[in-house]
């Protein structure tokens, strides 16, 4: 597996990211986006996997496509989607999106499921079970998230 990074950020980008979106970002994603400023999953085989499982979706897999950044590498999804969604997220903050369209959502304030986490958000009602809700566990923080995806950085 490859991962793509957008580059890297300021201490002063991701000040202004924190004004425009309306929250402040973690300190774990807040280290991560200034050594990559996000990044793009690169497939270069089949066994380059980076997905998971989430209870109780256990027959499918999450499949995690991108972490959001800043600025024009980065199509300044980090901004883009906080301020389209960020609402819906109550309280969250959309950290990246996955191949069947959902979101990442970092609730560092513990408004989703009254634990600050990390959960995946099936946004678009792609799984048969989000009949009953849409927001999934998926690890305790940041780096537990990069430890699931496979991704280590240098």
């Amino acid at each position: 597996m490859s991962f793509r990074k957008y580059g890297s950020l300021t201490i002063e980008q991701i000040k202004e990211t924190e004004e425009k979106i309306g929250h402040k970002l973690p300190d774990d994603y807040k280290e991560f986006l200034l050594k990559t400023n996000g990044g793009q999953f690169m497939l270069l085989t089949d066994e380059d996997v980076h997905d998971f499982y989430v209870d109780p979706i256990d027959e499918e897999n999450i499949c995690v496509d991108s972490f959001y950044g800043v600025g024009e590498e980065a199509c300044n999804y980090l901004v883009i989607f906080n301020q389209e969604y960020g609402d819906e997220a109550e309280g969250g903050i959309l950290i990246g999106g996955t191949l069947s369209h959902g979101f990442m959502v970092y609730d560092y304030l513990g408004n989703l499921e009254g634990k600050k986490a990390i959960y995946f958000w099936d946004s678009c009602g792609a799984y048969e079970e989000s009949k009953d809700g849409n927001v999934y566990f998926v690890a305790n923080d940041f780096n537990e998230l990069l430890n699931l995806c496979n991704l280590k950085l240098d």
